[in-house]
């Protein structure tokens, strides 16, 4: 299962990224990444089950308080 999440994840980078360097679209190019590296993360929180950490309830109950 860890094998076709990889091809995936290099499937993805193989067709967006070089649109994005050939056009000179850094900023794209990072926000693919950000979203490309949260987008892997929560993949392995679900593939071997891990536990995860929900900021935004965090952050819900800080600012309910305020």
């Amino acid at each position: 299962m860890i094998w076709l999440f990889i091809i995936l994840i290099l499937g993805i980078i193989a067709l967006d990224t070089p649109k994005l360097i050939k056009e000179q679209s850094y900023k794209e190019l990072i926000t693919l990444a950000v979203f490309l590296l949260f987008g892997i993360y929560l993949g392995m929180v679900q593939l071997y089950d891990l536990p995860f950490f929900p900021a935004m309830c965090k952050l819900a109950v800080l600012l309910q308080y305020r």
